[in-house]
């Protein structure tokens, strides 16, 4: 049997985290280093270990609080192939603003939820939306789909637009 000796700066260095706090331990759980990331500083969060009579630890609470920004389903072409890879979009129902009704015009939507998109893009944001989603209550009753894994606590903040 062969072995090959990896000096270890060169395993530390693979792992990215050479010289870094990952957490420090305490008798109730740890406390972990989250490192300044963009506009948000960086700050300690704090990990409860409960633990079972025979000290194992059966389960972990954080105080860790994430917000998971998800992108604006706008169907546009130019973004379309994102969105599917996070909503369940059926492309047969996906038409032009322009094919609606006549006698009930859609009225211009921009392609921004007022919060932001998800990989942030002004210049597409600020543009009108060339396309809609059709349902009706026949052939196509429900509308785009996402499943989202939500527990006790969790916030959910949902913003859709309709004609």
């Amino acid at each position: 049997m062969n072995r090959k000796l990896i000096p270890i700066t060169a395993l530390q260095g693979a792992l990215c985290y050479t010289d870094k706090l990952q957490f420090l331990g305490n008798e109730e759980g740890r406390t972990r280093y989250i490192a300044a990331e963009g506009s948000n500083p960086a700050r300690l969060e704090y990990d409860y270990m409960i633990k079972d009579h025979l000290g194992n630890v059966r389960v972990l609470i954080t105080e860790e609080q994430k917000v998971d920004q998800y992108p604006i389903a706008t169907l546009e072409d130019a973004k379309l192939a994102t969105e599917e890879k996070y909503y369940t979009i059926d492309a047969a129902q996906i038409v032009d603003v322009s094919t609606m009704s006549s006698n009930a015009p859609s009225p211009a939507y921009d392609n921004d939820n007022g919060i932001g998109n998800n990989l942030s893009d002004p210049t597409f944001e600020s543009t009108t939306s060339q396309k809609m989603y059709r349902v009706n209550s026949g052939t196509n009753k429900m509308g785009l789909g996402i499943s989202l894994k939500v527990m006790a606590g969790d916030k959910v903040d949902i913003f859709g637009k309709s004609h």
